[in-house]
């Protein structure tokens, strides 16, 4: 009887603990859950794009999921291969998408997109190309259709 009041009193908080846990944040558009991707065009080929998770994705997840709209951003604007020119995952407070709009303002290239949910949020700066371009060092180029694949796969995503 000690031991099943001792299971007891361990496993009731941990399942207490587990059920506050929140789910990870779906992939789509940012919006009022304060979680999503955004994008925005700096030139014709250059993209900003970002991804705000909550508390339950992780930074592994919101990595994935900005490489995910930066590949649909791509193949979007009729390109096939992006190379990632900055990237940055920062965590920020609460953010409503009244103040994603304003951070917005300002000429191209000059924001920085807020976190979400007061989590986590990853900002890249991608250049898109039709052709592979020329292989430099400390560059990756990733294939826009494989990387989308590969990670609507990872995470059980729908293809748009």
């Amino acid at each position: 009887m000690r031991v099943v009041k001792a299971i007891q009193r361990l496993t009731i908080p941990a399942l207490v603990a587990l059920a506050g846990c929140a789910a990870p944040a779906p992939y789509q558009p940012f919006g009022e859950s304060g979680a999503g991707y955004f994008s925005d065009a700096l030139s014709p080929a250059k993209f900003s794009v970002a991804f705000s998770g909550n508390s339950g994705s992780g930074s592994t997840r919101v990595s994935d999921y900005a490489l995910l709209r930066a590949a649909e951003v791509t193949l979007e604007n009729k390109f096939s291969y992006f190379v990632v020119l900055r990237r940055a995952l920062s965590s920020l407070p609460n953010v409503t998408p009244a103040d994603m709009e304003l951070a917005m303002i300002g000429p191209p290239g000059s924001h920085k997109v807020p976190g979400g949910t007061g989590d986590l949020t990853m900002d890249l700066v991608i250049h898109c190309y039709s052709q592979p371009p020329p292989p430099k060092q400390q560059i990756q180029i990733y294939d826009a259709q494989q990387i989308a694949a590969q990670i609507r796969k990872k995470y059980a995503l729908s293809g748009e």
